[in-house]
């Protein structure tokens, strides 16, 4: 270290002119830069710590951690007294998971790891209660991840959970094989079998939500926090009658006591008051005809329509036409277009594939995709209207698959070369004659050298049509689609 320290002091006597009342340098004043009557700029080996920086990025993401973990030990004390968090695994709007292992474990060199949903004092208790019941009812069977327990303080709860390693589905998309995305798509399968078992719509199907793991090809489906029993809710809800009236009709005498000699006419004061009320619909005949068709503008008479009460929980990119649409009678067919989109994207590559700005444009991607004419029979269908400006015809899904993925596309022909501008390119007899190889074709990237052209069955793309059939009633169901010629053909 003394030596770069001379090093510098001679190249920078050499450069500046030191003055007669310098002092000389001594061994103990090489790191005294107060000593030196001239400056010199610092070695860049002796400025550099590795050492202690990496100390310092040690302990800030010690001390950053001890932030995040704050608010969980503040929340719920008891999770401070039986685990050790080591780090948060994911988030949400309503909840956050983290990794956690017991601190009197009994084995210390493989300690047993735990999920820890912390589920916010925001979420209804109601919804928090089923989200516990799915768990305990449906969990450790059939790919569904179960309980181990609850703690709770305050409003504030957290379940525990069995952790299931998992890899990311990023890196899944890139590197699964036609036999992997068919082990994944029955494992999400068999689990969505076993939630439809008992009558219950999971309604948020999506990469996050099904975690699987390529070695032990293991996957558990997690979050019921939207979950929601099948059930079956009126098409219309106004009122056709006051029930006021009927029962103080029903409290008259069927005939009016009177005296024979001296009959008497009934008192009108004591007569029944029936109210018709007025409906804001019925008003005059040229009121009662919607003029907003094609206006930018919304008439009273469909201001003052009911509206529709339909469930429309889920991720946006993975709702299906009826949740989009709002119909009220949904079932257990919205989990399988969400199974869908997430077949069709291990397929294509791409993640998500829909990218919805909100409903309107979630519709307009699916007419993109499906065609206009068949959202619109579904529609009217489900005693719905849909109306589109421009026709679309819709596209192939093998086609739209072998586009989206580069490794599945025809490789363009690489000129080998090319000749410059102003010049005749060789023929092939010329080529063959100065010894230049043939075009070839071009070289995959080892990023999408998953799938190939011929690795994709045809009964992979007959799935994933009654997969995602736009109409939910005869749309495939989880033990229609486990018993398809896929899962049986290598």
């Amino acid at each position: 270290m003394i030596d770069f320290l001379e090093y510098d002091a001679q190249k920078a006597s050499q450069t500046t002119k030191i003055s007669s009342n310098s002092w000389l340098l001594k061994d103990e004043d090489f790191h005294d830069e107060s000593s030196l009557t001239t400056w010199s700029p610092p070695s860049p080996v002796l400025t550099s710590k590795p050492q202690e920086k990496v100390f310092k990025s040690k302990k800030w993401q010690r001390n950053s951690a001890d932030k995040e973990f704050c608010a969980l030990y503040k929340s719920v004390p008891q999770v401070k007294e039986h685990f050790v968090v080591e780090r948060q695994i994911g988030c949400g709007t309503f909840s956050n998971v983290y990794l956690a292992r017991l601190k009197n474990s009994s084995d210390a060199t493989n300690p047993t790891q735990f999920a820890l949903k912390h589920i916010f004092s925001t979420s209804h208790p109601k919804r928090v209660e089923y989200e516990i019941k799915c768990l305990k009812d449906m969990g450790g069977q059939l790919n569904v991840v179960g309980i181990d327990g609850c703690l709770r303080n305050n409003g504030e709860i957290v379940i525990i959970m069995p952790y299931v390693p998992h890899d990311k589905f990023s890196v899944l998309l890139k590197e699964l094989t036609m036999e992997e995305i068919r082990e994944y798509m029955r494992k999400l399968l068999q689990a969505l079998y076993r939630v439809h078992g008992f009558n219950v719509i999971h309604r948020d199907v999506k990469p996050n939500n099904f975690l699987f793991d390529r070695e032990t090809k293991l996957g558990g489906l997690v979050d019921f926090g939207l979950a929601q029993e099948v059930r079956t809710l009126p098409t219309t809800h106004r009122r056709t009658s006051s029930p006021n009236i009927v029962s103080s009709a029903s409290q008259l005498p069927s005939k009016r006591v009177s005296n024979s000699n001296n009959p008497t006419p009934p008192d009108p004061k004591r007569r029944l008051k029936t109210y018709h009320r007025k409906s804001p619909l019925a008003t005059n005949n040229n009121e009662n005809k919607c003029d907003c068709h094609g206006k930018l503008s919304v008439c009273k008479l469909c201001l003052a329509r009911p509206s529709p009460v339909a469930p429309r929980a889920g991720t946006s990119g993975f709702r299906p036409p009826e949740v989009l649409l709002r119909y009220p009678n949904q079932t257990t067919a919205v989990d399988i277009w969400s199974a869908g989109i997430i077949f069709l994207s291990l397929l294509s590559g791409c993640c998500p594939f829909f990218r919805p700005a909100d409903d309107i444009d979630s519709l307009a991607q699916l007419a993109l995709v499906f065609g206009s004419k068949r959202i619109g029979e579904v529609a009217k269908l489900l005693g719905k209207t849909f109306t589109c400006s421009t026709h679309f015809p819709g596209y192939d899904l093998r086609g739209l698959v072998t586009n989206l993925r580069p490794s599945l596309r025809p490789s363009p022909k690489k000129r080998i070369g090319s000749p410059l501008r102003g010049q005749k390119s060789p023929t092939k007899v010329q080529r063959s004659l100065r010894g230049q190889p043939s075009p070839t074709k071009a070289h995959r990237s080892p990023s999408t050298a998953g799938l190939k052209p011929t690795d994709i069955p045809d009964s992979a793309f007959e799935l994933l049509s009654s997969m995602l059939d736009c109409n939910p009633h005869t749309r495939f169901s989880a033990i229609q689609c486990l018993n398809h010629e896929f899962f049986f053909t290598a």
